[in-house]
């Protein structure tokens, strides 16, 4: 496990071991094989045994990191124990890309993962630190990003429209991609066809597909990220509303006033009052 909170670094990482990276504050960037990963306190990222990527951080608020890491073996029985009925009767599609679930890629941050890591940093260096204990977090830490890994990959794959379920398997792995271009390009002017081109699909092929396995258009679901990260910045940050706007992507502050208005019923500034009154 490492723990630091720093605003200013780059450090060129080698992972060896199997690596699940949070953010509680701000924003980490990781840059793997020409594929950039931002990392927020809503997010997480999971990188496999033996990937290189570069770690950036500029940030004008303390960004608080914290990263698990797991051995090759251990994972592998663990992998094997909790998921050999799912591959069966999934015709073992999760074998067909890395023989374990861990891809190197973002996921939503849910409440459960959530907690357990933070109940799991705060035992580390405690006075009462116990080895049996926090092996029991870094457990349930496991068994919650598997069930992240459920609701994210396999029940969107089960949507897809494939009869094959290899076809299935490697739309969602090229919607994966799609997501993940928006998720790390949101804050400047994308186009389908770059979105398309990022997950190798035609941009017939995205629109349909994309819709049926995110219940949204690449546009819409575009226009939900935005207003998740300015959410963000008007919670964390001294950015005016202006400055915000232009930060996550939108170029009309009346726009964004209102999309904002109608996604979490409460102007940008109200928002803002009432996330420091907390």
């Amino acid at each position: 496990m490492v723990s630091y909170t720093t605003r200013q670094a780059v450090n060129l990482v080698e992972e060896d071991s199997y690596c699940m990276k949070f953010v509680f504050t701000g924003k980490e960037e990781c840059i793997a094989k020409n594929r950039k990963l931002n990392i927020y306190p809503d997010s997480f990222a999971v990188f496999p045994k033996d990937t290189s990527y570069l770690s950036q951080i500029n940030s004008e608020i303390p960004v608080e990191c914290f990263s698990l890491m797991y051995q090759h073996d251990f994972l592998a029985a663990f992998h094997y124990a909790e998921t050999a009925d799912l591959l069966q009767s999934l015709d073992s599609p999760f074998q067909q890309s890395s023989g374990y679930l861990f891809e190197g890629c973002t996921f939503p941050l849910h409440h459960d993962l959530k907690t357990n890591v933070i109940q799991l940093k705060a035992k580390l260096g405690a006075e009462d630190e116990c080895e049996l204990l926090i092996n029991e977090y870094m457990h349930q830490c496991l068994l919650s990003y598997y069930a992240t890994y459920q609701r994210e990959v396999v029940h969107r794959y089960e949507k897809l429209g494939f009869v094959k379920k290899k076809t299935r398997l490697e739309i969602m792995r090229r919607l994966a991609l799609a997501k993940e271009f928006i998720c790390n390009n949101y804050d400047r002017n994308i186009s389908l066809n770059e979105i398309a081109q990022a997950s190798c699909l035609s941009t017939n092929h995205l629109l349909r597909r994309f819709k049926e396995a995110y219940g949204l258009s690449p546009f819409n679901f575009l226009v939900g990220y935005r207003l998740t990260r300015a959410r963000q910045l008007l919670k964390d940050s001294s950015y005016s509303v202006k400055d915000i706007v232009g930060m996550v992507g939108f170029e009309c502050p009346s726009s964004f006033s209102r999309l904002f208005k109608k996604t979490y019923q409460i102007q940008p500034l109200d928002f803002r009052k009432s996330s420091q009154t907390v």
